[in-house]
């Protein structure tokens, strides 16, 4: 497809994204995809938007709630169900600020 690269690795993804992000202007690079890329990349973000889907489906894939002592909740937007979707809230994680 137009556009698309293909990397190797996370660490030349985020290079190469990153690179991208300098040139159009912004300052957030965003990671979308499975629980491996998840669990690759959460010690190498800064912050974490995730949508809590409150079911309890089966399934065989989770994502573990943010390690809150790696991470604070700033942000939480609650949602109730309806017609149409199931309740959820849409938060947002920080990571911790160390002092050294």
């Amino acid at each position: 497809a137009l556009g698309v690269r293909v990397v190797s690795s996370l660490r030349d993804g985020l290079k190469l994204a990153c690179a991208q992000a300098e040139l159009d202007g912004v300052d957030e690079v965003m990671l979308i995809g499975g629980a491996t890329l998840y669990q690759e990349s959460i010690a190498l973000v800064d912050r974490m938007y995730v949508t809590q889907v409150h079911l309890s489906p089966e399934g065989d894939a989770f994502f573990e709630a943010p390690d809150e002592t790696m991470f604070e909740q700033t942000s939480v937007d609650d949602h109730v169900a309806d017609a149409i979707s199931p309740a959820h809230s849409y938060e947002i994680w920080d990571r911790r600020q160390t002092t050294n």
